[in-house]
């Protein structure tokens, strides 16, 4: 299998997927929009896992594993603004009555 061919459909994927959510109104329910973007991140997580692990100079593994770090870090983000945010508001609003 091609795996540079897998990486860049990944990273546009991803990318393309980050972009619309978090800068559009493209969709408007914020949590299906949040695991649309998960499994995009998903998506790019495992292709570039398994171009690392296929990997065999050390400058593309980094590469690799660069490409790895990333969606974990657009993940977290993602969880953090759309679920944990949305239920720390939620707890709030419930303390204040």
């Amino acid at each position: 299998m091609n795996h540079e061919f897998w990486m860049i459909v990944s990273a546009v994927t991803g990318f393309s997927c980050f972009v619309i959510i978090h800068f559009t109104k493209l969709l408007k329910n914020p949590k299906s929009a949040a695991v649309l973007q998960l499994a995009a991140n998903t998506f790019v997580f495992v292709s570039w896992g398994a171009s690392f692990l296929a990997a065999d100079s050390g400058l593309f593994k980094l590469f690799c594993f660069g490409g790895t770090v990333v969606p974990t870090i657009m993940a977290s983000l993602t969880i953090r603004r759309v679920f944990i945010k949305k239920k720390t508001k939620e707890t709030r609003c419930g303390a204040d009555r």
